[in-house]
This record gives C-alpha cells, sequence and structure tokens, in this order.
C-alpha cells in the first residue's frame, strides 16, 4: 500500500468490504442515497491479520446517509496503522439522484478525503541510529474518488473510480505510480420476502457483486445479507484477495445496533490469519 521511493506515502484503501450495513459510501459513493431509508453514526475497528505482531489496524467514525428526497451524504474520520507508518484524516461524502422513471434514477457520488501520512519513528527497531528515518517527511495528501449508479426496481448497476488522483500537497506533486487506484464495478440486487410467513416474513435480502480492476491485479468480491424485521441480520462474503467472511448484526434498541464480521484470508495471505470487524 506504500513505496519507499514515495517517502512513506501511503494510498488510502479503507477495509470496511465486510458490510452491507454501515459505511457502505466507503464501497461507493452513491451508496450514501442508494437503497438507504435513514441516517448512522457509526464507530467502526478493523483488526486485520492478526496471526502476526503490528498488522494493521483501522478505526474509523462517520455519520452518514440520506438527508433529504435527492441527497445522501456523509463524513468520516480514520486512523490507520501499517506497521511503523500511521494515517489520519477524514473523508467527506455527498451523493446526489436524479429520478428518470418511476422506477429507475441515476445517482452521482463523490468522496473526498485528506489525510497525513507519518512515520512513527518509536516503532522503529534497529540496533544503530539510522539518518534517513530523519529525513522521511510528513506527507499531507487529497485523494478523490467519483462514482455512479443507475437504479431500477430491484438491481443497481454502478461504476467508480478509487483513488482517481492523488495528491502530495508536502512535494506539490500527484502521485503517479497509486497501487490502490483502480475501476471498480457492481451489480446489486435488493428484494424482499413478501410470500413468508412467520419469522421471516417481508425479509429483504441483498446480494452485491463487485469487481475492481487495478494495475497490477483484479479483485472480485460477491456478498449477500439478510436483514430480519425483528432487527438481526446475517451476512456472508467472498474476496479473490482477502478471503471469505461471515457476520452478525442485531439492533440492540430501536437506536442501537451491533456488528462483527470475521474474515479468513486463504491463499497466498492465509499465514497471516483471520481479521475482525
Amino acid at each position: 500500500s506504500y513505496s519507499q521511493e514515495d517517502n512513506g506515502v501511503v494510498s488510502l484503501s479503507l477495509p470496511v468490504r465486510n458490510s452491507l450495513t454501515f459505511n457502505r459510501y466507503a464501497i461507493n459513493p452513491t451508496f450514501s442515497f442508494v437503497r438507504e431509508q435513514t441516517k448512522y453514526i457509526s464507530v467502526f475497528n478493523k483488526r486485520e491479520w492478526v496471526g502476526f505482531e503490528n498488522a494493521p489496524l483501522t478505526y474509523l467514525v462517520s455519520y452518514s446517509g440520506r438527508f433529504g428526497e435527492n441527497i445522501g451524504a456523509g463524513i468520516g474520520v480514520f486512523q490507520q496503522n501499517y506497521g511503523v507508518l500511521t494515517t489520519f484524516g477524514g473523508t467527506l461524502n455527498f451523493a446526489y439522484n436524479v429520478q428518470l422513471q418511476k422506477d429507475s434514477n441515476l445517482t452521482f457520488g463523490l468522496n473526498i478525503s485528506a489525510y497525513k501520512s507519518v512515520v512513527n519513528t518509536g516503532y522503529v527497531i534497529t540496533n544503530f541510529d539510522d539518518p534517513a528515518l530523519q529525513n522521511i517527511p510528513d506527507n499531507f495528501l487529497l485523494t478523490v474518488n467519483p462514482g455512479i449508479n443507475y437504479g431500477t426496481g430491484f438491481f443497481d448497476f454502478g461504476v467508480s473510480i478509487n483513488n482517481l488522483a492523488l495528491y502530495n500537497f508536502e512535494s506539490s506533486m500527484l502521485i503517479e505510480d497509486n497501487p490502490q487506484q483502480g475501476i471498480q464495478g457492481h451489480i446489486m440486487y435488493t428484494g424482499y420476502m413478501m410470500s413468508s410467513r412467520g419469522f421471516f416474513d417481508e425479509s429483504k435480502f441483498t446480494g452485491l457483486l463487485r469487481s475492481e480492476f487495478q494495475k497490477d491485479d483484479t479483485i472480485v468480491s460477491a456478498m449477500a445479507m439478510l436483514t430480519v424485521p425483528k432487527g438481526i441480520w446475517a451476512q456472508i462474503g467472498y474476496n479473490t484477495r482477502f478471503g471469505v467472511s461471515g457476520g452478525l448484526g442485531i439492533n440492540i434498541t430501536s437506536q442501537v445496533a451491533l456488528e462483527y464480521n470475521y474474515e479468513k484470508a486463504i491463499g497466498d495471505l492465509s499465514t497471516f490469519g483471520s481479521s475482525h470487524d
């Protein structure tokens, strides 16, 4: 996620890939409006690959959702630790919806994130003083992620560009070789179980299929979630890079909900251990 040639610059990548309930605007900037019915204040923590010391750690506090008939918005503050590297900053989200016909609409979205990337020298363990560590600057960066979504009665089709532009104010330059830059496409289905009776009556089913095309890799993922009106939901997922995931959520009260997701790495990342949201 970073390059030594970039003097400690870290590409932004918020790892909220395993939830279809909270912080969806980080998946696609239009999702603060698309299929959203309310607003949320959420506190998110992800501990990735707990099998080794100083593994990636993310904190995110955000407020997002639908704020009007045609407007979705969000604001988030985050910190990420990558071993000796730390980023902290904020994200602004805005989405605007255009009604095309009775059962179709077009939504435009934009995420703008500003953050600082620094080296925590206190976490660096060396047998001798390394003057090069004192020459690594603190970097202040700005990244832009636009997106668009076309929605029908049950389906949504969308595209977004992750890290379309990454600007470093320290060097007054655009970062050209950004490993997290990519084009992402999605297809999402949302439907309701109206014919059933009892516990699952009027339950909502959501399925999301995504593909992200980066410079050196293509990532495909799929997620499915079932939400029961009683205030319980469950979701499962698969990601070709990060592995399989599963999670549960519950409304503790009418105003407070709790969600937990477990992610198991497979393939080349299997030795790193599991991740927890």
